[in-house]
């Protein structure tokens, strides 16, 4: 068995809290990678004269993320997600992006009338510059 991130970064922050300490529960591998690490810390202080504080590099909370696979909503969730919604309510961002589902889809004359009403928020002043530049990465 291979330790994980997070078992790393937790032994490595005990040895760095006291390398004398050794838990009670501990497996095999876990005894293994402290003893590394205890190892390593007594070679840098016998060099340098100071107790080195060890890191690991990787964020120990990356497991968690690698288990939980998000699932991308469909086309289909995607363009009744925004057909439920009123279209006076929408953002041009949201406009844009629903207007891009509805042509992907196939829809005919709702993208024209999503542009109508994208075109009437820009002509009444009802779009930001910076709602104008993030819609453009849309």
């Amino acid at each position: 068995m291979v330790l994980t991130n997070k078992q790393q970064y937790v032994i490595c922050e005990m040895v760095n809290a006291d390398p004398t300490y050794i838990p009670e529960d501990e497996t095999v591998e876990e005894k293994k990678y402290r003893e590394e690490l205890v190892a390593q810390g007594d070679r840098f202080e016998q060099r340098h004269g100071k107790r080195p504080i060890l890191e690991i590099p990787i964020d120990p909370w990356d497991d968690d993320d690698a288990d939980k696979e998000e699932e991308i909503p469909s086309l289909e969730e995607c363009l009744a997600h925004y057909k439920a919604q009123d279209l006076e309510t929408l953002t041009y961002c949201e406009l844009k992006e629903f207007r891009k589902f509805a042509i992907w889809s196939g829809e005919k004359e709702l993208p024209k009338k999503l542009l109508d009403r994208m075109r009437y928020l820009v002509k009444t002043n009802q779009v930001t510059d910076k709602e104008m530049e993030a819609s453009a990465y849309l």
